[in-house]
C-alpha cells in the first residue's frame, strides 16, 4: 500500500523531501496535536473531577496514548483510501469525501453499512460530549463568575440553551463548512494550543501567579497564533502554533516580572 501511494504522489510518503513540510512545521504539528489533548473541555472538565494530581496526569497520559494510536490508525486508512480509488479510476476533488465515495463505490454493501453505523457513533459520541462540555463551561466557568448567586435550577436553563443553541450553529456551519475537515481541524489546534496550554497548565500548577497575566497570556497568544494562521500560517518562517505559544510564555514571564516589581515597590501603610 505505501509503495502504491508513494506512486500516486512520492511528496505522500517524504514529507520533508522537498513538500511543503519542514522540521519546524512538524514539531509545530506535534504541539499542536498534544495541545489539543491537553486543552480540549472535556479534557479541563476531567482535571477539575480528578481527586489528585497523580491522577490527573495518569488520564492525561493514557488519553494521549489512545488519541495518537487512533490517529496512526486514520493516517493509514486514509492512505489505503487514496490507493483504494485510485486503483479504481475513482477521482475526487474533495478530500473530505473521499471516505464516504470508497464506502459507497467501492465497498461492499454490508461492509459499508458497518462501517457508516461506527462512523455515526464516534460522531455521536464526540458530538455529545463536546455540547455538553461547551454548556458547562460558559454555565459553570463564564455565566456563573459574573452572576454567583443564581441558583442551580437557573443555571441548568442556561446550560440547556446553550448546548442548544452552539449545537444549532454547528449544524449550519457543518452545512456549508468554510474549509475542508483538515482545515478546520487545524484552526482549531492552533486555537485551542495557542490561547490555553501554556496559561492553563501555569494556573493549574503554579497558585501565585496573577490572574490578569493569565488572561493576557490567553488573548495574546491565540492572537497571534489565529492572526498567523489566517495570513498564511507563517510569520518570518515560524508556524502561528510555535509563534503563539512562544508569545504566551513570554507574556507570563514579562507580566509576573513586571508585577512582582510593582508589588515590592508598592510603599506598605
Amino acid at each position: 500500500m505505501n509503495q502504491q501511494f508513494a506512486a500516486i504522489d512520492p511528496s505522500n510518503v517524504t514529507p520533508l523531501g522537498g513538500g511543503s513540510y519542514t522540521l519546524i512545521t512538524i514539531v509545530s504539528s506535534i504541539v499542536a496535536f498534544f495541545g489539543t489533548i491537553f486543552t480540549g473541555q472535556n479534557v479541563i472538565i476531567r482535571i477539575n473531577a480528578t481527586k489528585d494530581i497523580e491522577t490527573t496526569k495518569f488520564h492525561i497520559a493514557a488519553g494521549g496514548v489512545i488519541i495518537a494510536m487512533f490517529l496512526v490508525v486514520t493516517s493509514l486508512l486514509g492512505a489505503a483510501t487514496g490507493v483504494a480509488l485510485h486503483n479504481a479510476g475513482i477521482t475526487v476533488s474533495n478530500t473530505d469525501r473521499a471516505f464516504p465515495v470508497l464506502i459507497m463505490r467501492v465497498l461492499p454493501t454490508t461492509l459499508g453499512t458497518i462501517v457508516i453505523l461506527g462512523i455515526m457513533s464516534a460522531i455521536l459520541s464526540t458530538t455529545d460530549t463536546r455540547l455538553h462540555s461547551i454548556g458547562v463551561t460558559l454555565t459553570r466557568d463564564i455565566y456563573d463568575y459574573f452572576n454567583p448567586d443564581t441558583s442551580d435550577a437557573h443555571q441548568l436553563k442556561i446550560s440547556r440553551a446553550a448546548t442548544i443553541g452552539f449545537g444549532l450553529l454547528a449544524t449550519a456551519i457543518s452545512a456549508s463548512p468554510p474549509g475542508s475537515i483538515f482545515d478546520l481541524y487545524d484552526f482549531r489546534a492552533v486555537l485551542l494550543t495557542t490561547g490555553l496550554l501554556v496559561p492553563v497548565y501555569v494556573a493549574l500548577y503554579w497558585r501565585g501567579i496573577d490572574g490578569r497575566v493569565i488572561l493576557s497570556s490567553m488573548v495574546l497568544g491565540a492572537i497571534f497564533g489565529i492572526g498567523t494562521k489566517l495570513t498564511g500560517g507563517t510569520l518570518l518562517g515560524v508556524p502561528a502554533t510555535i509563534l503563539g505559544v512562544g508569545i504566551a510564555v513570554l507574556v507570563l514571564v514579562a507580566g509576573q516580572v513586571v508585577i512582582g516589581q510593582s508589588s515590592r515597590t508598592t510603599p506598605v501603610n
